[in-house]
């Protein structure tokens, strides 16, 4: 017992609880004690005493045994049912990364698309470089452009394995000098045709020459218009960009590709104003570019015409 009135035991050099003190001192009491009747106020000493009375050893240890049974099947239960819950969160975790995974899966040609944007950022600085002096090529108009766009050219084509999309820009390069821009009008504004439900939409009209073939400068506009993101996906709909050719000198043809003249050009006021305004005696289909405006002001009095924007955009 300590100053502080604390007191410590040992048994057998180790520290002992209350409760084993008591439960040995009871022990002790019974053994070598002079109060035999000490252990009647124990209710197990009690159950043994009736049970040997009775005579029902055999049965006590029959009951034991259940019990013991009974006692390890409940935890065996216990450790089932924890162990369910962790094969649940283990299953609730795999459900999530399956979902995530589905979620990363590489669609069909995404692995070559993420392919040719490693080679791209790969050579970042190589290409912006060769696509910088390809444009500053074409907006300059010094003496020997026709050999200095050829080796421009070369440089590209070396490229095009480094990105795909360079293809685009070399062909239009390689057709750049086959095409002179003769005239353009003003940018006009104008409602939407076909379609209503949509924005106002801009429209101009060039005039070129070309020593290209019809169907080779449908090709290159069209270039130009998937370089611009142009999609399909609504007749007269919503676009970036829309390149028609009106007319291609006197050529007339029907084709599922190209119908020359252009079948709806006397019909679209966007087109007949800034195209009167550069051309007004061109004549397409044996008619002048003013009969043709005069004749739609006829038929259509009462709809109001582009206008012409103040800011010039070509």
């Amino acid at each position: 017992i300590e100053s502080t009135g604390r007191s410590r035991a040992w048994i057998n050099g180790q520290s002992a609880t209350l409760t084993q003190l008591k439960q040995l001192g009871e022990q002790l009491v019974n053994i070598h004690g002079q109060h035999a009747h000490q252990s009647l106020s124990d209710a197990s000493s009690q159950l043994g005493m009736l049970d040997r009375q009775a005579g029902l050893g055999p049965q006590v240890k029959t009951l034991r045994e259940a019990h013991r049974q009974w006692q390890a099947a409940l935890q065996a239960l216990d450790r089932a049912r924890q162990q369910d819950q962790s094969v649940a969160q283990q299953k609730e975790a795999l459900a999530w990364q399956i979902e995530t995974l589905e979620a990363l899966r590489l669609t069909e040609g995404e692995w070559a698309e993420l392919s040719q944007e490693q080679q791209r950022l790969a050579h970042g600085a190589e290409l912006l470089e060769a696509a910088t002096a390809a444009s500053q090529l074409i907006d300059e108009s010094d003496q020997a452009m026709t050999s200095l766009l050829r080796r421009q050219l070369g440089r590209l084509e070396s490229l095009i394995s480094k990105d795909a999309r360079l293809a685009d820009a070399v062909t239009c390069l390689q057709k750049a000098n086959s095409v002179q821009l003769d005239k353009h009008s003003s940018c006009y504004v104008s409602k939407p045709w076909g379609r209503e439900d949509q924005p106002d939409f801009l429209n101009a009209v060039i005039g070129i020459q070309t020593q290209l073939s019809a169907e080779e400068l449908l090709s290159c506009v069209q270039a130009i218009e998937l370089h611009f993101e142009r999609k399909r996906t609504i007749k007269w709909g919503p676009r970036t960009l829309d390149i028609d050719i009106l007319c291609y000198g006197q050529l007339q043809q029907t084709d599922s590709a190209l119908s020359l003249p252009h079948p709806y050009f006397s019909e679209r006021d966007f087109v007949l104003v800034p195209l009167h305004e550069i051309y007004p005696n061109l004549v397409i289909a044996e008619k002048a570019v003013s009969e043709w405006l005069a004749f739609y002001l006829e038929r259509f009095p009462n709809r109001p015409l582009p206008e012409k924007l103040k800011t010039a955009l070509i």
